[in-house]
C-alpha cells in the first residue's frame, strides 16, 4: 500500500471534515447567526460612512462567534475523543490533521461571513460594500479560525466556549485600548484592514498575518506534543 502524499492527505481530511459539517445542525445555526447583521442593517443610518462603520461593528461580533463554532469543536472533539490516535498511527504528520480541518472549515466560515456582510450593506445602502472591507472580513475570519484552532488544542473539551470568550471578552476590548497593545487584537487588525481605524490598512493586514502565524505555530507545536 503506497503512502499518500501530504497533498492527498490534506485533501482527504478536508473532504471528510466538510462532509461531517454538512450532515450536522451547526450549519443552520451558523446561517441564522449570520443573519443578525442583515436584521440590524435595515435600521442603519443612511449616511454611508456611518452605516458602514455601525454595520461592520455588528459584523465583528458575528466574526467572534462563527469561526469558533466551526473550528474549535472539529479539532477539540478529535483530540478529546482520541479519534486522532488512529490518524496519528498512520503515515501522516500531526500538523496535517489540523491543517486539513482548517482547509475545509475556514473557507466555509469565510463564505458565510462575507455573504452576511455584502447582504447587510446591500440592505443598508442598496449597493455593495467597498472591496477592502470584503477582504478584511475574509482575512479576519481566517485569523479567528486559526485562533480558535489554537485554543482548541490547548483546551480540547471546552475549546469553542473558550475561543468565543477570548474573542468577545479579551480580543475586542483589547482592540479598543488607545495604545500599542491593541495590535495584539485580531478584531482591531481586521477593522484596520477594512479602513475603519486611523492606521493604514496595510498595517492591519501585516498584523493579521503576524497574529495568525503566531497562533498557527502554537497550534502546530501543541498538537505535536499531545499524548495519544
Amino acid at each position: 500500500m503506497s503512502v499518500p502524499s501530504t497533498g492527498e492527505a490534506l485533501s482527504a481530511l478536508a473532504r471528510l471534515t466538510f462532509a461531517r459539517l454538512l450532515r450536522g445542525k451547526l450549519i443552520w445555526v451558523s446561517v441564522a447567526i449570520s443573519c443578525l447583521p442583515l436584521a440590524f442593517a435595515g435600521g442603519a443610518a443612511r449616511d454611508p460612512d456611518t452605516a458602514l462603520k455601525i454595520t461592520f461593528g455588528i459584523e465583528l461580533f458575528v466574526l467572534a462567534i462563527l469561526p469558533p463554532l466551526f473550528a474549535a469543536p472539529a479539532i477539540g472533539e478529535e483530540l478529546e475523543d482520541r479519534t486522532a490516535t488512529y490518524l496519528w498511527s498512520r503515515p501522516l504528520a500531526r500538523w496535517a490533521i489540523l491543517a486539513g480541518k482548517l482547509l475545509a472549515l475556514a473557507p466555509f466560515a469565510m463564505a458565510i461571513l462575507v455573504g452576511s456582510w455584502i447582504g447587510a450593506i446591500f440592505i443598508a445602502l442598496h449597493k455593495p460594500p467597498p472591496a477592502g472591507t470584503i477582504i478584511a472580513i475574509a482575512a479576519g475570519t481566517l485569523a479567528v479560525s486559526i485562533v480558535a484552532a489554537g485554543i482548541a488544542t490547548l483546551a480540547p473539551k471546552r475549546g469553542m466556549a473558550f475561543a468565543i470568550i477570548y474573542i468577545l471578552i479579551v480580543d475586542l476590548p483589547l482592540g479598543s485600548i488607545p495604545a500599542s497593545i491593541q495590535w495584539l487584537s485580531v478584531t482591531h487588525a481586521t477593522s484596520t484592514l477594512a479602513g475603519f481605524e486611523n492606521s493604514s490598512p496595510l498595517s492591519g493586514g501585516i498584523a493579521l498575518v503576524v497574529l495568525s502565524g503566531l497562533w498557527l505555530v502554537l497550534a502546530f507545536r501543541r498538537i505535536s506534543r499531545i499524548e495519544t
